[in-house]
């Protein structure tokens, strides 16, 4: 589950311009080295909530470290990288849901939640599909889903929305209602904008966004999407 290889443009982009910025210059013949300009590419604020974010996932802080340190000199994560695969994969238990953790090689992660709807006396929501409850209308043969949550994160940006939806017992499950206007999303270094939901099929939906980070005044951008899932006995979030 990566962001395309527009993202693998804005960190060379980024990383060009801290190179550029050490050049060498010459003065009465001599080499000296110019300024490296400091360049802060997230708020200490953002800093946090991605350490919050790792933290969550059980990443060690002097992965962190690296990790941190890598993304604010503009060298991408491997989990960003089209190029690179996961090394091992891990499984924790986050709100009484589980959650497969994909490991790369430089320590960051993709993770990935598998979501378990719940009566309505049940507690916290999954993380990657949550607050479902048991709506009326429901029996034997079908059991409807109301208010639950469709989530992506990967550290640094996060999408989700709203939906209903019900599962046939044995068979399969239908969207049965979503919001257009309930998307979420924040990324830190840039934005998302021209957000859109789109059915792709009766059980499936899709939230789509252009992605937009811009690094000394180059702004690159990629359309991301994230999409809600559902049969007869699960549902679930995939994304690019």
């Amino acid at each position: 589950m990566k962001i395309k290889r527009a993202l693998t443009s804005i960190f060379a982009v980024v990383a060009l311009s801290l190179v550029n910025a050490g050049t060498a210059v010459a003065v009465n013949g001599l080499q000296e080295s110019a300024p490296v300009a400091q360049v802060n590419l997230f708020s200490s604020d953002e800093l946090q909530k991605m350490r919050d974010e790792f933290d969550l996932y059980g990443v060690s802080a002097e992965t962190q470290d690296i990790l941190l340190g890598k993304i604010e000199r503009g060298q991408m994560w491997d989990s960003i990288n089209p190029d690179k695969v996961p090394v091992a994969t891990d499984m924790r238990v986050i709100g009484g849901d589980n959650v497969d953790i994909e490991i790369y090689e430089d320590g960051s992660i993709v993770a990935l939640s598998t979501s378990h709807p719940r009566d309505a006396t049940s507690g916290i929501g999954p993380q990657d599909v949550t607050e479902c409850v048991q709506g009326p209308g429901s029996n034997n043969y079908q059991i409807n889903y109301e208010g639950c949550k469709a989530n992506v994160s990967y550290i640094f940006m996060q999408m989700g929305f709203y939906f209903d939806y019900t599962a046939y017992t044995g068979a399969h499950g239908v969207i049965t209602n979503y919001d257009e206007n309930s998307y979420y999303s924040r990324v830190f270094g840039g934005a998302l904008s021209d957000h859109r939901l789109v059915r792709m099929s009766d059980s499936a939906v899709r939230y789509n966004a252009y992605v937009s980070v811009a690094f000394e005044n180059f702004p690159v951008g990629y359309t991301v999407w994230m999409q809600a899932n559902v049969t007869g006995s699960a549902a679930w979030t995939t994304s690019n």
